[in-house]
């Protein structure tokens, strides 16, 4: 079997649809489905629709970084975490191994400093070390919260969308702005639960994170949180569905 073919730099939907037709030229009896997914293949995915989500994965990072070059400081850097937080999500949830996804998430970062540490990370995943691991080493950009979470996404076979419901968090309070304390519990929680991490262990993430000083977003209030591990202790089948 030949080795698949490289996509070009800057692939496009209407690009890979034209590639489509022409096969279709050349072959009348292959229909729509058969040409993409002839296409897809010819490009190492499994199916048109990887190929199609792994495109739109690099569209939509070129969008967000033109944002960033236009954004302030600390807006950037928040925008910038998000890009490569949803973008790492899409390229795994599309087949890309993880080696592959973090060249092409280096490769299409703005800031050179982050450039730097996603090679970093990527270096010490060539070792062998798991990714919340060298993570740690760059807490100006991924916090404690962020690490624990991707590495119980790694513990659960679930990274991919433990790092999809990452990214709807930061978007979530990028778009809308800090909330208050209870609220800003109430979204980690439910991104966790959602993820599919059991209450107790989210609970236990946002407690140990809470105590975090000087991180700039606002904690779980101490209150609400005690109350609800009283409630865990009281009953194993306690979970707040409606924060789902």
């Amino acid at each position: 079997m030949s080795p698949p073919t490289p996509l070009p730099s800057r692939p496009s939907l209407e690009q890979l649809k034209d590639q489509a037709a022409d096969l279709r030229r050349d072959q009348p009896d292959v229909s729509v489905a058969q040409s993409l997914y002839m296409v897809a293949r010819a490009y190492g995915f499994e199916s048109w629709p990887l190929l199609k989500h792994y495109v739109e994965s690099l569209t939509s990072a070129a969008a967000h970084n033109k944002e960033i070059t236009m954004s302030t400081p600390a807006h950037a850097a928040r925008k910038e975490l998000y890009t490569f937080t949803q973008q790492l999500a899409t390229l795994m949830m599309s087949g890309v191994p993880v080696l592959e996804a973090f060249e092409i998430c280096a490769d299409t970062a703005v800031t050179p400093s982050f450039k730097a540490a996603l090679l970093d990370v990527r270096s010490k995943l060539r070792e062998g070390e798991g990714i919340a691991t060298p993570l740690r080493s760059y807490p100006q950009y991924f916090d404690g919260m962020y690490v624990q979470l991707v590495s119980a996404g790694e513990e659960t076979g679930t990274l991919d969308v433990m790092l999809d419901r990452i990214a709807a968090f930061i978007e979530t309070t990028e778009r809308f702005g800090p909330p208050n304390p209870a609220v800003f519990f109430t979204r980690q929680l439910a991104t966790m639960l959602k993820a599919g991490l059991p209450l107790v262990n989210s609970l236990s993430i946002i407690a140990e994170n809470t105590e975090e000083p000087n991180r700039g977003t606002p904690g779980a209030p101490r209150d609400v949180r005690e109350a609800l591990t009283r409630m865990i202790h009281e009953s194993e089948s306690v979970v707040p569905s409606m924060l789902i």
